[in-house]
């Protein structure tokens, strides 16, 4: 007779229990530490999912690891098997979506952030970040599985943040 055992995955925050989005492990090894990146195997690398795609498309395959954006949590990373966790201070940026005061950076290959949006409001009366991005993103400067923590598109980031500088303007 064989028996089977299944583990279930760790989907929710370990810290806070928010559902956490996946990321890919290339994602951490880029924006971790170095000494805590080697930590990362190099099992699914792409949120492309290898076939080839640039751009910024989800991540949708099994990773082994979740992204928390719960911006009362000091968690970025959790794997969803073994209980291992990365914090704030274990990345080499700014989590911006985990910030509440200062730059709060929000588009990692382009330079967006809630401190840029608020002086783009106060010069032109308007943000064009959004549209920015979206002329960019099909450019070899669009790296957001390397450069944003989330390891995915900033559109939504970048949203929110627009209304989080109207609101502290």
């Amino acid at each position: 007779m064989t028996v089977e055992t299944t583990t279930e995955k760790q989907v929710r925050c370990p810290a806070c229990g928010e559902t956490g989005k996946r990321v890919s492990a290339l994602t951490l090894r880029a924006l971790l530490k170095e000494q805590y990146a080697s930590e990362i195997s190099d099992a699914e690398d792409s949120c492309c999912g290898g076939n080839g795609e640039t751009g910024c498309n989800a991540v949708t395959d099994e990773t082994g690891y979740r992204f928390c954006d719960s911006q009362a949590c000091d968690v970025v990373y959790f794997a969803e098997e073994g209980g291992a966790i990365f914090k704030k201070e274990q990345l080499k940026v700014v989590v911006g979506v985990k910030e509440t005061t200062g730059d709060r950076p929000l588009c990692y290959c382009f330079g967006h952030s809630v401190a840029t949006i608020k002086e783009e409001l106060r010069t032109k009366g308007r943000c064009d970040a959004l549209q920015d991005i979206r002329e960019r993103m099909n450019t070899p400067g669009c790296r957001c599985e390397t450069e944003n923590p989330s390891g995915s598109c900033c559109l939504g980031s970048v949203s929110k943040g627009i209304k989080i500088a109207q609101e502290e303007l």
